[in-house]
């Protein structure tokens, strides 16, 4: 809308602002002061189609894309929300300020870092919820542990003997049926007054989680992931286990809404290297009596509508 006061349009225009503008109203009686809005067209555009008259398919997908833009942007705080490389929404404030030097106004700015994504049936991490972490249970009675231990004169003897037993050794779950742990530790050391001890020690087990409550249709993804604990001198990462604070191990999506049981072993065999001397080299992810919890569900929740 747009206020008038002594409107003289030059009749050379007449025919542009008929075309733009309504015919102007009086706003307050005596003021001479008029209002004019904008007109509806005389025809709407013809939409291509193969019905003729609405939107075709590749419309569809570009409005679509569009409002799931729109709808990101209006779950988004002003201020505070996650920063990259977090998951969750960015605040308005944070888009304003790396919108500078573009050239775009910040909304337009956050359209077109989005919509592609959208557009290729992808949702950006600055679109979802922050995730959440659900502990993860060890079955009863799947802990196994494997070991390696011997001693001789020199640290490399003991860790070359330790090293054979480990290899040679099977998995058994003798004295850990109630135990529930998952982790990895070799050490050298001397042993007063003459020997070197060298140790490998490697424990396993199964995990299960509980998902009926979460239904597969209000989450984007579920992982299972982990997190290692350095309890030792030095952390061990044999396996490329360690990338990110939470570590992931599995795509269980599918799971959701069932009680999920592992069929793999975690963790995996493997041949250890040998630490220093006087050194104790690993990592635990899970230890009952430690208090250590290292096996989480990660759940990505979609916005409620």
């Amino acid at each position: 809308m747009v206020k008038i006061i002594n409107q003289n349009i030059p009749s050379e225009l007449l025919d542009a602002y008929k075309r733009s503008l309504r015919q102007s109203t009086d706003w307050k009686p005596g003021a001479n002061i008029y209002t004019a809005r904008t007109r509806q067209p005389f025809k709407l555009p013809h939409m291509r189609s193969n019905r003729g008259n609405s939107p075709s398919g590749s419309q569809l997908e570009v409005r679509a894309a569009f409002k799931s833009c729109i709808e990101c942007y209006n779950n988004s705080p002003g201020t505070g929300g996650a920063t990259p490389p977090d998951i969750g929404y960015r605040s308005r404030e944070w888009w304003f300020n790396e919108a500078a030097g573009s050239g775009l106004w910040y909304y337009d700015y956050f359209i077109s870092q989005t919509w592609a994504y959208f557009y290729a049936g992808e949702i950006p991490d600055w679109c979802k919820l922050p995730p959440t972490y659900i502990p993860v249970d060890v079955v009863q009675g799947s802990t196994q542990k494997k070991h390696g231990g011997e001693s001789s004169v020199t640290a490399a003897a003991a860790w070359a003997a330790a090293l054979s037993e480990y290899n040679g050794a099977s998995w058994t779950s003798e004295g850990y049926e109630d135990r529930y742990i998952v982790e990895f530790r070799n050490e050298s050391n001397y042993i007063n007054p003459v020997l070197w001890g060298a140790t490998i020690a490697a424990f396993r087990a199964k995990l299960t989680v509980d998902l009926t409550m979460y239904d597969p249709d209000d989450y984007y993804y579920a992982k299972l992931v982990m997190v290692l604990k350095n309890r030792f001198d030095v952390f061990y990462n044999g396996q490329g286990w360690v990338e990110n604070e939470y570590n992931f191990l599995l795509d269980v999506t599918d799971a959701l809404g069932t009680v999920w049981f592992g069929a793999d072993y975690y963790n995996s065999d493997y041949t250890p290297s040998q630490p220093a001397d006087r050194e104790t080299k690993g990592y635990v992810v899970h230890n009952d009596l430690w208090g250590y919890q290292g096996f989480y569900i990660e759940l990505s929740k979609k916005p409620e509508k």
